[in-house]
């Protein structure tokens, strides 16, 4: 059953499965920290919600029946919040195309969508300068356009962790990006080929924890990363040692 509620429900009628916010509200300009956060919903159009300035922690997070959601009326934030759409286990699509403002990415973005295969208009991301941790990590895409990342300058923790799909990653917009924390494309299983390298030359700091870097740990699939590859000697002596570490733990 279908239910168009205006945002002064502060809870979903028994029964109501799919949800449109139809009416635009002006008065309203951001949600609430967990906004229907573990509802049963199966799909979501906040068409209405068109004066959102900002999101609060845990938008929608934990809707584990959550298949479609329309994100594209979100086109006046500048941030998103910890865990937005975290934990959507079912969810399979998902559109940037109104993220344009957005320059920061908080933690567990879209973490654990174990069925998300598609990202379109991701180049909506295109001005994010600052990603948190578990960024699209555990999620089911088998590519991702890294390209469009010209802006950015900082990358969390487990940075696609246990994408197992994920077959390519392009990083020449990564030339800013200085450090790598611990966890970076950690269990990307089906990671086969890396292009650009060079666009890491920047990178100097590689985070250790319990004497490792997890700097893509069990990413076993992948060619081979040495001196033979182009771009390979742009590269700081910091991040050369941890390829010939990953290389040697192939051994």
């Amino acid at each position: 059953e279908t239910g168009c509620l205006d945002f002064k429900h502060e809870w979903i009628p028994e029964g109501i499965l799919n949800i449109c916010f139809a009416n635009p509200n002006p008065s309203v300009t951001s949600t609430a920290e967990h906004f229907l956060s573990g509802s049963d919903i199966e799909s979501i159009d906040l068409s209405g919600l068109q004066s959102i300035t900002s999101v609060g922690d845990g938008f929608l997070f934990e809707c584990a029946s959550l298949k479609t959601v329309n994100l594209t009326c979100l086109q006046n934030i500048s941030s998103v919040s910890s865990c937005f759409l975290s934990g959507c286990s079912l969810l399979e699509v998902v559109d940037f195309s109104s993220f344009e403002r957005i320059t920061c990415i908080g933690h567990e973005f879209l973490n654990r969508c174990y069925s998300l295969e598609t990202i379109s208009n991701i180049s909506g991301l295109r001005n994010t300068k600052n990603i948190g941790n578990s960024f699209l990590s555990d999620c089911a895409i088998v590519s991702i356009d890294l390209t469009v990342f010209n802006s950015l300058e900082s990358i969390g923790d487990s940075f696609l962790y246990g994408c197992m799909a994920l077959e390519h990653v392009d990083f020449c917009s990564f030339e800013k990006i200085t450090s790598i924390n611990t966890g970076f494309l950690f269990s990307c299983i089906s990671l086969k080929t890396i292009s650009n390298i060079s666009g890491l030359r920047n990178v100097k700091c590689i985070e250790i924890q319990h004497g490792l870097s997890y700097f893509l740990f069990k990413c076993n699939s992948l060619a081979p990363i040495d001196a033979s590859v182009p771009g390979y000697e742009c590269l700081s002596e910091e991040l050369k040692k941890v390829f010939e570490k990953f290389e040697e733990s192939r051994k």
